[in-house]
């Protein structure tokens, strides 16, 4: 299924990952905590959504380099820039601008998304895709780093005024095929 970190030494197959995560959202969970009601992290969740199904939550795998992917981003416009951990949540709306790297750092330079980049850390990134649970409202549409071990380091989401032709060429660009 992926090389992503699973919590237990069982690894079911794409399908059940994918149908039983679909039960867990529909249930109200998020997607972080949905994948660990599967016993999965949430990399190895959004993994198993890879290629062709007909379920609301969909993933293409991304190859980098990262920095060249966030460079990339200007061209979309606004976007909202996201990373947590258990007891902080960082969001930020804004361009991803002036993104360079040096070594194994990346910064991304705007005066409303200022970050400091650890790309050792990213061991794998997607373009996700998730119809929205309201019908007539746009799906959520979301590019998503994991580390090794399946944990999110960083995630970056699609806002009303990003350009969204824009980011269909980012995804098709960047997509590992």
């Amino acid at each position: 299924m992926s090389t992503l970190a699973h919590k237990d030494t069982a690894t079911p197959d794409s399908a059940t990952v994918r149908a039983d995560f679909s039960a867990a959202r529909r249930s109200g969970l998020r997607a972080k905590d949905a994948a660990a009601s599967l016993g999965l992290s949430e990399g190895a969740v959004v993994a198993a959504h890879v290629g062709e199904h007909d379920l609301p939550f969909m993933a293409v795998r991304l190859q980098g380099p990262w920095v060249d992917v966030l460079q990339a981003l200007e061209a979309c416009g606004t976007v909202m820039a996201l990373t947590r951990n258990e007891s902080t949540v960082h969001e930020k709306d804004g361009v991803y601008r002036n993104v360079s790297v040096n070594g194994h750092v990346g910064l991304a330079l705007d005066p409303l998304i200022d970050l400091r980049l650890f790309f050792t850390q990213w061991h794998a990134g997607f373009a996700v895709q998730e119809a929205a649970a309201n019908a007539g409202q746009r799906p959520s549409q979301s590019l998503q780093f994991f580390n090794a071990s399946g944990l999110a380091v960083h995630k970056i989401f699609v806002r009303e005024a990003t350009d969204r032709t824009a980011w269909a060429a980012l995804v098709e660009r960047f997509a590992d095929n």
